[in-house]
This record gives structure tokens, C-alpha cells and sequence, in this order.
């Protein structure tokens, strides 16, 4: 295998200090690692000061926008310090989840609250000004298990505990035989904490333009298509560059 300089020396220093999250051997399960060595070496070869420092600054950004999201997440969760964990928060949502794509009316009865707030946007919505009833709320959720509708848990943040409840915002994507097709969206919900099983006494969601959790996602394709598309352009000027000089080369007059 080609292995190039700047691949054996960060070998060699990933060898020395006896780590390996960064080393050449981990760049296969590492899909990170690879991207950003991919980037460390294209920035490298880019011959201009400025489009190395502006390729720099977007990566550093893209960087500080990941490590931010997860600082506040850890933050969010530290400080909570009574009443419905995360993970026990998380577990009440995933079950409701599961538990209305397989349409089972049993399992939804027992973790929805007696009273809960269940509001969904359009298309296919369900709009409510209050609280209802648990069963007001099968009702509608049978429904739309008919119309064959399935969730999918495209992102799940904790809000904390206050006065015997947890809150959380999350992302979803609705899928239909109904006109529903991955469509986006985002909302906040709330957990009773119970001593025996924890409740989902509030549901709201609303469609959105497109999945916020995935941003870092589409800001790193866009920095890697620019990166690629400014490499391209370096390296088309520069053989152009050097089409002109052999022309006037072999076009002046030799003595």
C-alpha cells in the first residue's frame, strides 16, 4: 500500500506516544479521523495564502459548531440534578415511539398520562388548545397507524427537571401511505415522573424545513465540495500556466 510522507510521519508519532486514535492504522474505522487527515493534506498543498486560510477558517468553524452542540448537551445534563433522568427520559420516548409503529394500543395506554397534550402540524395533524384524555389520544394515534405512519427518532435532546417532570425537544421524520414521505419534524415534549412507571403528558411537533441535528452533516459535505472544488481549480490554473509558458517557449525564436 502507498503510504505518503505526511502518512508515515503521523505514523511514526502515533507509534511514539503508543495512541492510535489519530494513527494511519485506525483511518479504515475511523470515518473522522479519515476526514479530517483529508483535510489537514489538501489544506497543505493549496499553494495561494488565502484560499489556505479561508479553507482553514470554514474547517475550524464546522469544528467549533460540533464540540459546542455537545458541550451544551453535557451542560444541560449536569446540571440536572433531580426527578426523570435522561436516560430514563429517552426510554419513555423511544417506547412511545415503538410502540405507536407497531400500533399497539395496550403499550400506549399504559405510558401515556391520564391527561396529555398531543399536538401534531399539518398534513394529517391533530390541533388541540388543552389537555385530553388518554384514550382521545389512541384514538387519533390508531388512525394514523392505519395510514400505515411510522416515526423515526432523528434527534433527542434533555431540557431537565422541574416540579416531578423532565422535558426534552427532539426531531422526527413521518413516513405514510398518505402523502407522507420522511417529512421533517421538530417539537418538545414533557415526562411525569412517577415512583412506579414514568408517563408522556406532553407531545408537540410541527413540520420543519429540514433536520436541524443534521447541519454539521450538511455543513461538512459543503466544506469538502468547496475544498475539492478550489483544489480543482488550483490545479486547472496551474496546468494552464504551464500550457502558456511551453507555448512561448517553443514559439520564440531560437539563436
Amino acid at each position: 500500500m502507498h503510504m505518503s510522507q505526511d502518512d508515515r510521519s503521523l505514523l511514526a508519532r502515533t507509534s511514539a506516544t503508543g495512541k492510535r486514535y489519530c494513527g494511519y492504522v485506525n483511518m479504515r474505522t475511523n470515518p473522522f479521523a479519515l476526514y479530517h487527515s483529508f483535510i489537514r493534506r489538501t489544506i497543505r498543498r493549496l499553494k495561494p495564502p488565502w484560499l489556505r486560510l479561508a479553507a482553514a477558517i470554514v474547517t475550524v468553524a464546522v469544528l467549533a459548531f460540533g464540540r459546542t452542540s455537545e458541550a451544551k448537551s453535557e451542560l444541560l445534563f449536569v446540571a440536572s440534578t433531580s426527578g426523570c433522568t435522561q436516560a430514563e427520559t429517552r426510554q419513555v420516548v423511544d417506547s412511545f415511539i415503538g410502540s405507536f409503529n407497531r400500533g399497539d394500543v395496550f403499550a400506549l395506554d399504559q405510558l401515556l398520562g391520564d391527561s396529555v397534550q398531543y399536538q401534531v402540524g399539518p398534513p394529517h395533524g391533530r390541533v388541540s388548545t388543552g389537555k385530553q384524555t388518554r384514550n382521545d389520544v389512541i384514538g387519533y394515534l390508531s388512525d394514523r397507524h392505519k395510514a400505515n405512519e411510522q416515526l423515526r427518532l432523528e434527534s433527542f435532546q434533555f431540557r431537565g427537571q422541574s416540579a416531578g417532570s423532565s422535558g426534552f425537544e427532539f426531531e422526527v421524520t413521518r413516513d405514510s401511505t398518505d402523502g407522507l414521505s420522511a417529512a421533517a419534524y421538530g417539537g418538545k415534549g414533557s415526562v411525569e415522573c412517577r415512583t412506579s412507571q414514568h408517563a408522556l403528558v406532553l407531545w408537540v411537533m410541527d413540520r420543519e424545513p429540514f433536520i436541524r441535528a443534521r447541519l454539521p452533516l450538511y455543513v461538512g459535505l459543503a466544506v469538502l465540495s468547496l475544498t475539492a472544488i478550489l483544489v480543482g481549480a488550483v490545479v486547472a490554473f496551474r496546468a494552464r500556466t504551464r500550457r502558456r509558458v511551453r507555448v512561448s517557449t517553443s514559439s520564440s525564436p531560437r539563436r
